[in-house]
């Protein structure tokens, strides 16, 4: 079963920001229901839903460019330091060497920016889904979709100052089920504890026990993200059952395990995921690719309706809703979900992959033609040799292939 989900934002969270406050620290990591909800940075002013449209492209745009002066235009790094550091008693010599330490992080190739930009540059897509209210606060919904390897949501929350400036200043992203800042605040307790000995006196015996392993945790840390996987997954193995079922080490183990070959692993790593935070906000989403590997149809449906609920209908959705009826040897269904993908929204790559491929299953050779050209209007791509790959081996043989040939060719005139 192909690989349907990405952790994206994961890796880039949790690795870039400990090295840089420097080197191996204490490592608690706070319970879901102790990280604070923040408001800070949060004005009054409204939004219409026609601003929130043109910011999300400047926004997309932003992160697309790699570019750090570019990303602090539309992202509020100050504001989303101040909400990461919200509630850490430090002094303010180290409250300001910290905020610095997250400003470098945010802004570095493994940060938000650098990981959107790199799945741009891979032939991924990045696009709003809709614009809509959470405690009457404006927020744009993206969707960012990997070339081959799955799907995330960024909910970004947007705020205009009081000059008019509108600006993000945090990012809920589905796969870890909490905002940008929560996340980093995870990773960022242990260091305050190193500074302030009277925070890591409240820390639970569980929580000294991830402090107590945080050098083999940074070496995993390290090891995803020059991806060596098997060096990750050793390491994940040879910690204690109780470091094991924290949250973002669980999810590094997802992020090493979601590689072609460790398929058994991945499965695994989404079972240990379910069992130890089963009411993760997060859950819904890992738990597709989970029932789709178990060929559990019915569940993974189930998951998707409650994805699609949550972002308020996607038409990628449809991809993995094919999944699931092919699965259950229902190719028209699939077909039929597939076309629907692409008539709602024709830039879901992965929605063309899948249909030409029932369509050479079904011999349905003038749909794969259409197709064909369709996305070679669509994404212009470098074409391979059809004739090395078996799926097209009756294909080759047909009217349809001389017509695709012959497309090609007219076009390199």
């Amino acid at each position: 079963m192909p690989r349907t989900l990405l952790p994206l934002l994961l890796t880039a969270t949790l690795v870039a920001i400990i090295p840089a406050c420097g080197g191996p620290a204490a490592a608690p990591v706070l319970p879901p229901t102790v990280v604070p909800k923040s408001t800070v940075g949060l004005t009054d002013n409204p939004i219409s839903d026609a601003e929130a449209t043109e910011f999300s492209e400047r926004f997309i745009a932003g992160l697309k460019s790699g570019n750090p002066s570019k990303l602090s235009e539309v992202l509020d790094l100050d504001t989303v330091a101040t909400r990461t550091m919200q509630g850490i008693e430090l002094s303010q010599d180290d409250f300001n060497e910290m905020r610095k330490r997250i400003l470098g992080d945010l802004t570095n190739e493994s940060g938000l920016s650098g990981q959107v930009a790199s799945v741009l540059a891979r032939g991924g897509s990045y696009r709003q889904l809709q614009v809509h209210e959470v405690d009457g606060h404006k927020r744009a919904l993206l969707r960012l979709l990997a070339p081959q390897s799955g799907v995330n949501y960024h909910d970004v929350v947007l705020n205009k100052s009081d000059d008019g400036k509108i600006r993000a200043v945090d990012v809920h992203v589905f796969l870890t089920g909490e905002m940008l800042s929560e996340t980093m605040k995870r990773i960022l307790i242990p260091l305050a504890a190193r500074k302030n000995p009277a925070l890591l006196e409240r820390l639970t015996p569980r929580e000294k026990s991830v402090s107590a392993r945080m050098k083999e945790i940074l070496r995993m840390m390290d090891a995803v993200s020059r991806n060596s996987f098997a060096e990750a997954l050793g390491i994940f193995e040879r910690l204690p059952t109780d470091v094991k079922t924290e949250k973002f080490v669980l999810l590094l183990r997802l992020r090493a395990a979601r590689e072609p070959g460790y398929e058994d692993a991945y499965n695994q790593a989404i079972e240990d995921f379910r069992l130890h935070h089963p009411d993760d906000p997060c859950i819904a989403l890992l738990s597709i690719d989970y029932h789709l590997n178990r060929n559990e149809f019915d569940r993974a449906l189930q998951s998707i309706e409650e994805v699609d609920k949550a972002v308020g209908s996607d038409p990628y959705l449809n991809v993995l809703r094919a999944m699931a009826a092919d699965g259950r040897k229902q190719p028209d269904e699939a077909r039929q979900l597939l076309a629907a993908s692409v008539e709602a929204d024709p830039e879901i790559r992965q929605a063309w992959v899948a249909l030409v491929t029932i369509d050479l299953r079904r011999k349905a050779f003038p749909e794969v033609l259409r197709s064909l050209k369709e996305m070679d209007r669509l994404f212009q791509p470098m074409w391979p040799d059809l004739s090395d790959n078996p799926a097209y081996s009756e294909f080759l043989q047909s009217p349809q292939y001389g017509e695709w040939m012959a497309y090609l060719k007219g076009k390199a005139r």
